[in-house]
């Protein structure tokens, strides 16, 4: 499987031993993201199982965009899915991999930071917490959360989706906002996906829900 770094001071050598890999990263000050997990014709580049068992990557690729015109899947909301509701708390991202001129801008990720830590450090420590949502082409203008309430409006969204424990849809509204009121929901977790026009998407981060 492949696994992506970000950020650091070295570049961390490819070893078969992936732990020792992510653990490397870590110790680096980088983070380490798990790419394409449904890539080639298995649809399993980087089994579920092995998903589990690895520790300490940041997040995993939900979207890779070469993944459009090679074997597989570039998908794998699957995955990302069964490992948040198993109790891991992974980010997802949406990246375009890019190989080739025609490759860029496929998927990318909207950072927020405060202006003042507009650098690359301020970046690395917002990705870490989450502080961002994975795009192929769905712009998101803000997501609030108070309580148990939820709020999210897009400018270009057609429909939005709500997501809870193991890949149950809890609401669905054809529209560029929702709100959800998750009091009384019976799930660890929400997030939210939305869909613009043809295949765009747009997905935030994965929100703990507590008592």
């Amino acid at each position: 499987n492949h696994i992506l770094q970000i950020g650091g001071t070295r570049q961390i050598e490819p070893l078969a031993d992936r732990q020792r890999v992510i653990d490397q990263i870590n110790a680096d000050g980088g983070l380490a993201i798990i790419n394409h997990p449904n890539w080639e014709r298995s649809w399993n580049h980087c089994p579920f199982e092995l998903l589990l068992q690895l520790q300490g990557y940041v997040g995993m690729e939900i979207f890779n965009g070469v993944c459009l015109a090679l074997e597989g899947s570039a998908l794998a909301i699957d995955k990302w899915d069964r490992i948040l509701s198993s109790g891991r708390m992974v980010w997802g991202f949406a990246n375009d991999d890019s190989h080739w001129p025609g490759d860029e801008g496929r998927g990318w990720n909207m950072v927020l930071v405060e202006k003042s830590q507009a650098n690359a450090a301020g970046i690395l420590v917002a990705i870490r917490a989450g502080h961002f949502y994975a795009s192929t082409g769905v712009v998101i203008n803000s997501i609030q959360s108070d309580g148990g309430q939820f709020h999210l409006t897009s400018e270009n969204a057609r429909e939005i989706e709500i997501y809870g424990d193991m890949g149950k849809r809890l609401a669905a509204v054809k529209d560029s906002e929702i709100r959800f009121d998750a009091a009384g929901i019976s799930t660890p977790f929400i997030r939210a996906q939305c869909y613009g026009v043809g295949t765009q998407m747009a997905w935030t981060q994965p929100l703990a829900l507590r008592g």
